[in-house]
């Protein structure tokens, strides 16, 4: 097992879609874990970086209605319909409140749904890599 830096509440992740998913491409930049539709679990006690830590994992859902919570992923051909995924803490050996953090290069998988955008509108689904490139600071690492 590596080191790697620990992620604070600053984190930012690179989402990659899978080879035969809807041609989508990367459309908002890099997803900080305090966008709509991302969920975490963060420390109440314990910093990285002068920010909370993030532990267990990272929820992601993304849907169009009721509530806008868009796919950062974007596509010319097809609309977005909905996508969920998950991305778990590898740490195994640094814990913070008795769960493991969240660290640089984690990775998880967020699968979805996408409509063609003219008739027969046919549907397909995706699936994307989601990684975190960026664990928001860059003092404290963990095993």
């Amino acid at each position: 097992m590596t080191l790697e830096y620990v992620a604070n509440t600053d984190l930012q992740t690179k989402w990659t879609a899978v080879p035969g998913s809807p041609p989508t491409r990367y459309a908002t930049g890099y997803v900080q874990i305090t966008r709509q539709g991302v969920s975490e679990t963060v420390s109440t006690k314990v910093k990285a970086g002068g920010k909370y830590v993030c532990t267990t994992r990272l929820d992601f859902a993304w849907a169009v209605a009721p509530v806008r919570k868009v796919c950062p992923m974007s596509s010319s051909t097809y609309n977005f319909v909905a996508g969920t995924g998950f991305l778990m803490a590898t740490a195994t050996k640094t814990k913070v409140e008795g769960a493991p953090v969240l660290r640089e290069n984690d990775t998880g998988t967020c699968t979805g749904s996408w409509k063609l955008k003219v008739s027969p509108y046919t549907p397909a689904t995706c699936s994307c890599t989601v990684k975190i490139f960026d664990a928001g600071q860059t003092k404290v690492k963990a095993q």
